[in-house]
């Protein structure tokens, strides 16, 4: 019940003006003569007034589970009748603020009625309402009192919001400053700075030791940022700060202008190739000012240490300099003219240097790279030949190579070993190779051309001591045209026979299940004698316990030879055989979700000793000791990750090239995969596709190689490309890259959209399936209708599929069927998804398997622009082995690298770990990171409720359309965003590799369902390289 408070003191009323006060007195007298003694029954009368305090009430800071109370009265301020209040409530839209008091209640003159407001709150975030109530005073307006409650928690702001550095002159930098600011209540924490996608590389943030850290309410911090042109024309950039508390990201406007000419020239490099010595050669380049003031060319020369016959043709002095306008390009020609063969150094024939006012190219060097035409050789070994040990009477054996390494053919006219080691030391002949011959005679090595060359030392000498000596080769090579190698050969007396495999083990590496790979074991004579090749055989190995067993005279059914062994070959001192092997990969019975399966046997082989005159084998057994396994393969699932698997140049204007796109292949599965073939197909000469890796390939495990495909337009239209790769991915043998782009006349480009709420999104859902999960699981089934009601309000097209932390078993694999639940399928469906059971491994691993989803069993179901968004639900702390940013980086990189693409959610324990009628939950601080570094959230797994957390990740997941991809690349500086013809000047940005405009989502020009957008902007115009002659 409220109180009513009397008061013997009259308060008086002011009249507004004299005209009303006289009014008033004619009223008065009137209701008196009509009412009788009764003085309040007229009711309505203007000396019936009141007065509520206060006119607003504001809450201070309160601890969650604590209880705060305000006062407010309605007091009677006139002198007569009786004031009645009706319909009195509290409009609040959170349970946290409670009215007590009465819904009406009447009062007389001097008497006042009291209610309380109570907030007790259970979360952080800010809360208004309004105290309401009908009164019985005509011409007055309902009494309406706003009631606030402050945020429970810090909140970062930034001034200003845009940094406008202004024109800077190149090659200089400037400083400028932003405060951090914290306008919340609590302490909050500075948590990094990032230079968003897009952004300029000339802005640099100073960071400092105390950059980041603690921000204590009401307290500020400076940040410097610099701006240091290197580029030409206008740049700009968004500084991104990441904090705690109600502002988790904010995001600053970086704008500057480089002032000052630009040189540009094109290609950036010259090649020449081979040039044969006498001819000349030229090829041409571009120079343009890409800058905004006249640029002054006073010099183009060779640089001091180029090669001789380099030179350049660009006027004469009598021209003087060349003053190029802003936009205007000349054309210079580099000639090579080689006199001699001399040889270049990894072809590089030096620079040719620019020298202008361009302060950032002081001077610009343009490599230029070939070589004069001429024969190289290239001996291999190239300083010493070591024949090693040789016993008396014994021929030891080495193999020379001899490579043309040059661009026109090599003569090779003799091979000849010089006195005095002539007699124990020679050439083998070799019918095969004239050079060898007792008359040797010329031969031609072509370029890239290996001819092997056998050297013999025959020891007729002493039982030790060591023979030096050479050979010599002549040649046509300018540089080397008698070159001699050194041999040395080592004596030994009593000849011996030393079989020893080198290396001591063969590891054939990972090989795809139900596949084989080959390789030689090699068999190495360590002795001073001969051994003859006798057999060789391969015995199965197991594990025991762990112990390696390997069984006698039981063959692997793995490891077996692939062709005919050397039998009865002799083997010289330090020579060798080679023993072919094949490894033949099993199927693991587990199927397809298992990992690597190890596989080992041990190869044995036997020799002939004849001054023994028994068989000797290696590896041996010694008396109480059996060598173990020295053969290892590994058997598992190869797989290919491509990305993108869609490119789309877009809008290419005739006479430009289009920006480089880089297309990865990922080595992804357990085992290496190997690219067998890329073919091409409908794919013109516009699309350079130069890059493209060599096949067959190998990939090593989490290893990969990309190639990147440009567009240069004969002439307008749309062009289609498809690069198919074929690999040892048995579930993915065959994969489309498709290219497409479109030739345009016009450079200017206007692009329309409509705003729409509808949104792709892709949901990965990672549950915990451990033992202490059976609650919560039920839990979150029987709340999802609060995430996919939201997703219907604004009609989204969704995937949502479900996988486990259990990484023993799951691995990342979806669960339930369907495996992805979109918008035709019961909401049912994905109840019985969310369902895992509790029967999974007990060390979490939330975040390596969310990994591996997005890259596996989801990968397929990932539209390319459509928002990833991952939901972790678990009550233990993720023990996956990486750090929380790798994966987060992992995440992203899924959707090429756009941050603003990913988001992550997490109901997980509390900081510090919570407590709940399900059980206790240890904190789940990486999940909680990741979502909060994405820009998602977190709630309490120990909720009785996930309710209001689901509506919450419902809201961030599938709110309006924020990215319009553009329909070519535009220059950064020419884009203009209209939204229903307004200019939107602010609030967006460029991203996904510079070509989609996304909106701030507390952008005021966000478009709506229904929005008219159109962007305006110059295509992005890369000079073709110059054609080369040939």
């Amino acid at each position: 019940m409220p109180r009513v408070l009397r008061s013997g003191t009259i308060r008086s009323v002011m009249r507004r003006g004299w005209i009303i006060g006289l009014a008033s007195l004619a009223l008065a007298s009137l209701a008196v003569g009509c009412s009788g003694s009764d003085g309040g029954a007229f009711s309505a009368g203007l000396d019936m007034q009141f007065d509520a305090a206060p006119s607003r009430v504001d809450f201070l800071p309160t601890s969650l589970g604590t209880t705060a109370e305000r006062k407010v009265q309605v007091r009677h301020v006139g002198d007569e009748g009786t004031l009645t209040l009706t319909g009195v409530v509290l409009d609040t839209p959170s349970g946290d603020l409670v009215l007590e008091g009465p819904n009406e209640v009447s009062i007389g003159p001097g008497e006042a009625a009291e209610w309380t407001i109570q907030f007790t709150p259970t979360g952080f975030s800010p809360i208004a309402a309004t105290l309401r109530m009908d009164h019985n005073i005509n011409g007055r307006p309902p009494i309406a009192i706003p009631v606030t409650t402050p945020s429970q928690l810090g909140q970062l702001s930034i001034e200003p919001s845009t940094v406008d550095f202004g024109p800077v002159v190149s090659g200089t930098s400037q400083v400028e400053a932003v405060w951090m600011r914290n306008i919340g209540v609590e302490t909050l924490e500075v948590q990094g700075f990032f230079l968003k996608s897009g952004s300029s590389n000339d802005f640099e943030m100073l960071l400092t030791g105390e950059s980041a850290g603690p921000l204590a309410p009401g307290s500020s911090r400076k940040l410097e940022l610099s701006y240091t042109p290197t580029g030409h024309g206008a740049d700009a950039g968004w500084l991104q700060v990441l904090a705690t508390g109600l502002s988790p990201e904010v995001v600053v406007s970086l704008n500057g202008n480089q002032v000052g000419p630009g040189i540009q020239v094109a290609p950036w490099s010259v090649l020449f190739g081979a040039v044969p010595v006498g001819d000349v050669q030229i090829r041409s380049l571009s120079v343009s000012n890409i800058g905004n003031l006249d640029l002054v060319i006073d010099a183009i020369v060779p640089s001091e240490e180029a090669a001789e016959g380099l030179s350049v043709l660009w006027g004469t002095e009598e021209d003087g300099p060349w003053v190029l306008a802003p936009g205007e390009k000349e054309w210079i020609d580099v000639v090579f003219a080689p006199q001699t063969a001399e040889q270049v150094v990894s072809g590089d024939l030096g620079f040719i240097e620019f020298y202008s006012n361009d302060l950032l190219a002081q001077p610009l060097s343009v490599p230029v790279s070939g070589q004069p035409g001429a024969p190289v050789l290239e001996v291999s070994p190239g300083d010493v030949v070591d024949f090693g040990y040789i016993a008396q009477g014994v021929t030891g054996k080495r193999v020379v190579k001899l490579i043309n390494h040059g661009e026109l053919p090599l003569t090779v006219d003799s091979l000849e070993v010089l006195e005095p080691a002539s007699s124990e030391m020679g050439v083998a002949w070799d019918p095969a190779f004239s050079p060898t011959f007792d008359v040797p005679s010329p031969e031609v090595l072509e370029p890239g051309e290996v001819r092997e060359v056998t050297l013999t030392f025959l020891n007729d000498g002493a039982a030790q001591g060591t023979l030096y000596g050479a050979l010599k080769i002549v040649s046509n090579d300018s540089e080397h045209p008698e070159w001699l190698l050194d041999l040395v050969g080592h004596r030994a007396g009593e000849p011996t026979c030393q079989p020893l495999f080198n290396p001591i083990y063969t590891a054939f590496g990972g090989v795809p299940h139900q596949t084989s790979k080959s390789t030689d074991a090699i068999l190495v004579n360590k002795g001073s004698g001969e051994c003859t090749f006798h057999d060789a055989w391969i015995d199965h190995c197991t594990k025991d316990g762990v112990l390696d067993v390997c069984l006698e005279e039981q063959a692997s059914p793995h490891f077996k030879f692939d062709g005919l062994l050397p039998v009865g070959q002799v083997i010289g001192p330090g020579d060798y055989v080679t023993l072919p092997l094949r490894f033949e990969a099993p199927t693991f019975v587990g199927g397809p979700e298992s990992g690597v399966d190890t596989y080992q046997a041990r190869l044995t082989a036997s020799v002939a000793d004849p001054y023994q005159a028994q068989f000797v084998e290696t590896p041996s057994s010694q008396p109480g000791w059996t060598p173990g396994p020295n053969l290892f393969g590994d058997s598992g699932i190869p797989h290919l990750n491509i990305y993108p698997d869609t490119i789309d140049f877009g809008y290419v204007a005739l006479g430009c090239q289009s920006p480089t796109i880089m297309v990865s292949l990922l080595s992804s599965g357990p085992v290496p995969v190997t690219v067998t073939q890329i073919l091409e197909t409908n794919c013109t000469d516009e699309f350079d596709l130069s890059e493209l890796p060599e096949t067959p390939l190998e990939i090593p495990v989490g290893q990969g190689v990309g190639f990147s495909p440009a567009f240069t337009p004969a002439s307008t239209g749309e062009r289609l490309c498809e690069v198919k790769v074929m690999s040892t991915d048995p579930d993915l043998p065959a994969q489309m890259v498709e290219v497409r782009a479109e030739g345009v006349q016009d450079v200017l480009v206007v692009d329309y959209f409509e705003g729409k709420s509808v949104q792709e999104v892709d949901v990965l859902f990672v549950v915990d399936d451990s033992g202490s999960m059976m609650e919560e699981q039920t839990n979150l089934s029987a709340n999802f209708e609060s995430f996919i009601n939201v997703a219907l309000a604004w009609n989204a097209d969704y995937r949502i599929g479900v996988t486990t932390t259990d990484m023993d078993n799951i691995k990342g694999s979806l669960q339930g069927i369907p495996p992805v639940v979109t918008p035709d399928d019961d909401v049912q469906t994905f109840i019985g998804n969310v369902l895992v059971g509790t029967t999974g491994s007990g060390t979490e691993q939330g975040m390596l398997a969310a990994q591996e989803a997005v890259y596996g069993s989801f990968k397929p179901y990932i539209r390319q622009d459509a928002q990833l968004v991952v939901i972790f639900v678990s009550d233990e702390e993720d023990q996956s082995p990486g750090m929380e940013i790798n994966y987060l980086d992992a995440f992203v990189d899924a959707k090429n690298g756009q941050l603003d693409k990913f988001l992550a959610f997490s109901i997980v324990g509390d900081p510090g770990g919570c407590n709940s009628a399900a059980g206790n939950a240890d904190a789940g601080m990486r999940y909680i990171k990741v979502s909060e570094l994405s820009g998602g959230a977190w709630a309490s797994i120990c909720n009785e409720s996930f309710a209001e957390a689901l509506t919450e990740f419902g809201e961030g997941t599938f709110g309006p359309k924020t990215s319009f991809p553009l329909g070519g690349f535009p220059k950064s500086n020419t884009v203009t965003v209209l939204v229903n013809g307004v200019p939107c000047e602010e609030g967006w940005y460029l991203g996904g590799e510079g070509k989609t405009v996304i909106f701030e989502e507390s952008s005021e020009c966000l478009p709506m369902d229904g929005d008219d957008v159109s962007i305006q902007y110059e295509l992005d115009c890369i000079e073709p390289a110059a054609p080369q002659e040939p």
